[in-house]
């Protein structure tokens, strides 16, 4: 009897070992697997995929080799900044790409980052991991995704969100205004994005704008009203961007593009 305990006691711990190793396992994948198509990350993102008791789940990788660990240049002191990004070793990505389906092109220098766009990333992932945390969203696909099958003229945004009715959301955060030229194209590519074609389908069910800045907002809602006008734009023989047709924003657009303001933490 005494024997029985004991074996059914070693058994039982030995279950948890391998339970903790499996989740362990799963979430080292899963750290992996979003920084691959965001192209790096922050520890302060990463720790938020484990929801088990793994903890510091950037330091693991880091002290596996799996990911490398850069300070950035201005992280310290800036809100919504990384003080340190995470990025793939050889070894990390040598791991990810043997289980992933879709490749896409990765360099592993990290100071090839642009780190002028940090804080827009940062802000870009923050947002996507909270929705899939609270199960807003069940997948998303990454702007170096997308690019993949992008079209000419069709909005290619920072991020796809989908909800589990499969609909999808373009995601794009503004933290500076588009004027003139650019925001007519954004506006153009945008509706071109939602345009419903002949078999019924769209690129994008909705384009949700995050901006920082009200006055942004304010600007953008009114410039996606239906019936304000907006200008195509083409090359001339000279190769300068000019003013070709002006057009006027359908009625099927409302409701189609959103705005919400940013909170900074």
């Amino acid at each position: 009897m005494v024997v029985a305990e004991e074996f059914h006691g070693v058994r039982k711990l030995d279950l948890n070992v391998t339970t903790t190793k499996i989740r362990r396992e799963e979430s080292i994948y899963s750290a992996l697997d979003w920084i691959y198509p965001w192209r790096y990350s922050s520890p302060g993102v990463i720790n938020q995929l484990s929801q088990t008791s793994v903890n510091g789940l950037s330091r693991i990788l880091v002290n596996n080799g799996l990911a490398k660990s850069t300070k950035t240049a201005c992280g310290s002191g800036f809100k919504n900044v990384p003080g340190q990004m995470l990025t793939l070793t050889k070894e990390g990505l040598r791991v990810i790409e043997s289980r992933r389906d879709t490749l896409i092109k990765y360099e592993v220098n990290p100071y090839k980052i642009r780190q002028d766009q940090l804080r827009h990333n940062y802000i870009a992932q923050s947002l996507t991991m909270q929705k899939m945390n609270t199960g807003k969203i069940i997948k998303f696909e990454t702007e170096k995704e997308v690019a993949i099958l992008s079209t000419f003229e069709v909005k290619q945004p920072d991020v796809i969100w989908i909800l589990p009715n499969q609909q999808r959301i373009g995601v794009e955060v503004e933290l500076t205004g588009k004027w003139d030229r650019f925001l007519d194209h954004q506006i153009s590519s945008c509706i071109n994005a939602l345009r419903v074609n002949d078999y019924g389908i769209s690129d994008l069910d909705y384009i949700l704008f995050y901006s920082d800045a009200q006055a942004i907002i304010t600007r953008y809602k009114k410039a996606y009203e239906a019936g304000k006008t907006y200008v195509t734009w083409g090359k001339n023989s000279q190769g300068r961007w000019v003013k070709e047709d002006r057009m006027v924003v359908p009625n099927w657009l409302t409701g189609k593009v959103l705005f919400q303001l940013f909170k900074e933490k």
